[in-house]
């Protein structure tokens, strides 16, 4: 980095510690500089991959042979039918986020490819709901919350690798690791340009403060030895 910046080893020294003391980067330990975001950002994709485990490998529970007993009629009261209804209502919700998700992958799809088949001449409403069950099955089965899905499709429509390959629902519930993954990764080399950027703008800006500085005392200095 000092020869980036194009100053000597005590002036980038300065620099660096200067920097330390107002905390605009991290050492860790040994010393060594790190940054902040990127160990949070690893933080939340190990989380994210332990949710995604406990997802696809679900502990099983050994299966006990349940002890027949007397069938006794139950008795309907308001607790149960509000009970009913809240899950009713929860499936009924899950199955409007799912439409909702899978008109916005037709929209996408649409502004890339104006002319498409499946989403022209009528078909777009079927085709729509189609899309919408695999939709649905990420987020009842997979438990991926609509927010998130809805993130990933855009990532996917914007992507010019992943827009050919995701052309349905069921493609997109297919590939959705994969793609989660690697919109993660893109944030995480954008945050990283990001960081380095901005500590090397410090770091110059730190520099020309500390040349200045010299100019000064060099001013000074001959200004006092002066006859």
């Amino acid at each position: 980095m000092r020869s980036i910046l194009g100053c000597t080893l005590k002036e980038y020294r300065n620099a660096i510690d200067e920097l330390t003391k107002n905390g605009v980067l991290s050492r860790d330990e040994r010393g060594a500089i790190f940054s902040r975001r990127m160990v949070k950002d690893q933080i939340l994709r190990t989380e994210w991959r332990e949710r995604q485990e406990r997802h696809r490998h679900p502990v099983v529970t050994p299966v006990v042979t349940p002890v027949v007993t007397p069938v006794v009629t139950p008795v309907v009261t308001p607790l149960s039918r509000c009970s009913s209804s809240s899950s009713s209502s929860s499936k009924k919700e899950s199955s409007t986020a799912a439409l909702r998700l899978a008109a916005l992958l037709g929209e996408l799809m649409l502004k890339n490819n104006p002319g498409h088949i499946k989403l022209s001449n009528g078909h777009r409403d079927a085709t729509v709901r189609l899309w919408a069950s695999d939709i649905d099955k990420l987020i009842r089965i997979d438990q991926i919350k609509p927010e998130e899905i809805e993130r990933v499709v855009q990532f996917a429509q914007s992507t010019p690798f992943w827009i050919p390959n995701i052309q349905s629902g069921k493609k997109l519930r297919e590939q959705y690791d994969t793609l989660k993954m690697q919109m993660v990764q893109k944030k995480d080399v954008e945050s990283t340009e990001q960081t380095a950027g901005l500590q090397r703008n410090d770091a110059i800006e730190m520099l020309d403060r500390i040349k200045q500085a010299e100019r000064g005392k060099n001013g000074s200095s001959f200004a006092t030895t002066k006859p």
